[in-house]
């Protein structure tokens, strides 16, 4: 549930402003947080405050571990998938070759099998070519002669919906944790807010010893993004959307205009392997994150687009500058 904005701009909340969307940066604001009100729990009044946070926190950093280890199993079922598909243009060929060896490629009888040829198996989606094997595999079946291709084809049909199935499970699964990951932000900024309001409380004009319980770097926010046009990715793909020397104070405003999540990280190669707990953006969001929030704790040279989706989507990537949230 969002939290509901208020008329006077002096009750937003800015520990909800300044982590929307941006699940990492919260860990690390509400861990530093937490850990600096632990130290000061011998006062009674900051002790209340360590229980008030404890559950939302403990909550976020549960649900939080569950979405990273999630999204391990998820990428694991992805490449599964991917890897049948892959697979399924060598199978094709194979059929294709069996079939003419009873039905050369011009007769009628292989124009019933294959009256698109190997095309429709090796282009599309994973939806659309998946239905491809199921319209040989009925094509089949009207020939008897045909039907040790035919129970190859059955065989590999059902291994690769096996395989799209669980990992649809598995992403639904992932979509249902961001939910609740979300939610449990959203529960915990309340709180952190509210304990904001209590430190003010004890402490009145003492400002330092307020800001002694945050790390202020939190309280960023960017504006003045340079210009980027919008970029398309394919389906199950990485793109390079940035490379270079990045700073430690880069920050980058990050756009998803498609309707499937996406997911951004920093690293020095191509090729590195995509980490579990990159930073995930769901459709039609902006986020702005930094540097240290992107990384996958390698040299800085590359910020990395993944698009584990079937559906092609766009996305754009702005560098931008530090202003302090108000």
């Amino acid at each position: 549930m969002q939290i509901t904005k208020p008329n006077m701009v002096q009750l937003n909340n800015f520990f909800d402003n300044s982590t929307k969307n941006n699940h990492k940066k919260m860990l690390s604001f509400s861990t530093d947080h937490k850990h600096k009100l632990d130290e000061g729990k011998h006062d009674p009044a900051i002790a209340e405050l360590v229980d008030l946070i404890k559950q939302p926190y403990d909550d976020f950093q549960q649900t939080y571990a569950s979405v990273v280890s999630n999204y391990g199993y998820y990428q694991g079922k992805t490449q599964q998938t991917e890897t049948l598909f892959n697979d399924l243009g060598r199978k094709v060929k194979q059929w294709d070759i069996a079939v003419q060896n009873v039905y050369m490629d011009d007769t009628p009888e292989y124009t019933m099998i294959f009256p698109n040829k190997r095309g429709a198996f090796q282009k599309g989606t994973y939806e659309t070519r998946l239905e491809a094997v199921r319209a040989l595999e009925m094509s089949l079946d009207r020939f008897p002669d045909l039907a040790t291709v035919l129970s190859d084809v059955q065989a590999f049909r059902q291994k690769i919906e096996i395989s799209r199935a669980e990992q649809q499970a598995v992403e639904k699964r992932d979509q249902d944790l961001r939910i609740a990951l979300e939610e449990k932000r959203t529960a915990l900024a309340k709180v952190m807010h509210r304990i904001f309001g209590k430190l003010l409380f004890i402490y009145g004009d003492q400002y330092t010893r307020i800001e002694a319980y945050y790390e202020l770097q939190y309280f960023q926010r960017s504006t003045n993004t340079t210009a980027s046009d919008f970029k398309l990715i394919p389906a199950n793909s990485r793109v390079k959307a940035i490379d270079g020397i990045f700073k430690e104070v880069d920050q980058f405003v990050l756009s998803n205009k498609g309707n499937v999540p996406l997911g951004f990280f920093v690293t020095d190669d191509e090729l590195s392997p995509t980490p579990a707990d990159m930073t995930i953006l769901q459709a039609n969001e902006s986020q702005v994150y930094s540097l240290e929030e992107l990384t996958d704790g390698k040299a800085a040279r590359l910020l990395l687009v993944v698009n584990l989706s079937g559906e092609q989507t766009r996305f754009s990537v702005n560098r931008a500058t530090n202003d302090s949230i108000n």
